[in-house]
């Protein structure tokens, strides 16, 4: 088999044939879209970050893998990591080794760069052949015996053309109520721009009485996201017992938990990226020791008394 690898940003001509893949690998729906779900991961500008590789016989796209370079915030300091999605290969050349030659470019690639990479599957004993292992915890809640609607407690929907406007008041909540309490992705005004494009995913806000936005939530992502609530920040007015009733919840701690039905999800596969940028980010989570071996490393980041939070909308 003839295969070439390269880039989206080298071949613009076969993003339509690129998408197809990916949807078919995830078995998307027509009524939706994965280049919507995932906006930042396949918009223009990350084209020289998605890597994909072609059969040269027919120039046929049958293999693709996207990369997309974040900061982490820890306890008041900014961290370069990698997230890694949208892994997937032709039905017809599975098994072939396609997708482990991508994984492996795009962490050859990048690993200098990073501290750390990401990455959302639930084939774990395949990636743990590339030193990913599962960490972190998500608690998800469910609607109790009295489910309720946003109106009813004061949230209200506001339309994709819309959004842009509340980016500042957006960016102040997520800060003040995420980004200071937890191991959390940055947000500048180009990640929130990028973020709010994913039209699949609803926004909802709430105002006080003096007009003023204290709350919001996103509710869904498209097909990969349906119905959930995945990030939000309450209104001190709301209790939390009465926000579970909108439906299937994640929380990124289970502070107040205790008494709700609740499930436990593993947040994330990580791997090491560069070991200087990993030893440097991990110090910041717990001062001490370096771990020797990879897994110890990994298992160090999450016994720090700060949880960590990715909400859905950032995921890939």
């Amino acid at each position: 088999m003839d295969l070439k690898y390269a880039t989206l940003y080298d071949h613009p001509e076969l993003v339509d044939q690129t998408l197809e893949i990916i949807e078919n690998s995830f078995a998307y729906t027509s009524n939706f879209s994965f280049k919507t779900d995932f906006y930042p991961l396949m918009s223009e500008k990350n084209w020289p970050n998605n890597l994909i590789a072609i059969e040269r016989k027919n120039n046929q796209v049958i293999g693709h893998l996207g990369f997309l370079k974040r900061s982490l915030h820890i306890n008041g300091k900014n961290f370069p990591i990698g997230m890694i999605g949208g892994i997937a290969v032709s039905s017809s050349f599975r098994k072939s080794g396609i997708a482990g030659t991508l994984l492996s470019r795009c962490i050859e690639l990048n690993t200098s760069d990073v501290g750390l990479f990401l990455l959302w599957s639930n084939l774990s004993d395949y990636y743990r052949k590339w030193d990913f292992t599962e960490n972190g915890k998500v608690f998800v809640t469910q609607a109790g015996n009295n489910p309720t609607s946003p109106d009813q407690l004061g949230f209200l929907k506001i339309s994709p053309d819309e959004r842009s406007a509340y980016t500042p008041q957006l960016s102040l909540l997520y800060n003040t109520h995420i980004n200071n309490h937890f191991i959390s992705l940055v947000r500048d005004e180009e990640s929130w721009d990028d973020l709010l494009c994913i039209t699949s995913s609803d926004l909802f806000v709430h105002r006080s009485l003096s007009g003023q936005v204290d709350g919001y939530f996103f509710k869904g992502k498209g097909f990969d996201l349906q119905d959930i609530i995945h990030e939000y920040v309450l209104p001190k007015s709301i209790p939390l017992e009465s926000f579970c009733n909108l439906g299937e919840i994640w929380h990124a701690s289970i502070e107040g938990l205790a008494l709700l039905p609740h499930k436990t999800l593993f947040m994330a596969m990580l791997r090491p990226g560069s070991q200087n940028l990993f030893k440097q980010l991990s110090q910041q989570i717990t001062p001490g020791n370096f771990p020797a071996t990879t897994d110890a490393q990994i298992a160090a980041l999450f016994n720090s008394s700060t949880p960590w939070f990715i909400s859905g909308l950032d995921s890939i």
